[in-house]
């Protein structure tokens, strides 16, 4: 049992190198505009998360600040930066804990991938997430910028050197080559005989 689950995990890893490695190389690929995470489902991604965030948000000052003062210093710089803290910490760790995901991506079945390296590393999860959420939680009209883009990156993605893909859209492209192979691969042989 164990050892089908290491093989699962194994190919599940070698999957995604390998579509890594494709958006990398986006020109030869001659991927599709849809691979990507789009406006609208990164939107309801975000939406996702930012509920959690809330909850979350509300639990700890809740918890803490709000019965060591009291509910009258929610308007402080000091809550404020709470929030922000709780805001980043959130996406980095959950980027980082579910390998480029967060529940909200994972609902929508998005991925963040690295344009540059095989795999996400803590500095680019951190650097991402860092600047990218610090600069959306005050000015989050710039997320508009990633419907501009090829890969459809917002300007810490395109910073960062990342992009957001639906895994959905991966699996069906992947499924359609596959399949175009298989039509390819019998014309050959129709046509040598």
């Amino acid at each position: 049992m164990n050892k089908a689950l290491q093989n699962k995990t194994a190919e599940s890893e070698r999957k995604l190198a390998r579509r890594q490695e494709q958006l990398r190389d986006i020109e030869t690929y001659n991927a599709p505009k849809k691979l990507f995470g789009g406006f609208w489902i990164r939107l309801a991604a975000f939406l996702v998360d930012r509920v959690m965030i809330q909850a979350l948000t509300a639990i700890l000052l809740n918890l803490t600040v709000y019965r060591i003062w009291s509910t009258s210093v929610s308007d402080s710089f000091g809550v404020t930066l709470i929030e922000l803290v709780i805001f980043v910490g959130y996406f980095f760790l959950m980027t980082y804990w579910l390998d480029g995901q967060t529940p909200g991506k994972l609902l929508f079945r998005l991925r963040v991938m690295s344009l540059q390296d095989a795999e996400l590393s803590k500095q680019t999860i951190f650097y991402r997430e860092l600047l990218g959420k610090v600069l959306f939680f005050y000015h989050p009209w710039l997320a508009i910028i990633l419907v501009f883009t090829f890969k459809r990156q917002h300007i810490i993605d395109i910073l960062a050197d990342t992009t957001v893909v639906n895994e959905g859209m991966i699996a069906a492209f992947d499924q359609y080559e596959g399949s175009l192979g298989k039509v390819e691969a019998a014309h050959t042989v129709h046509t040598a005989q």
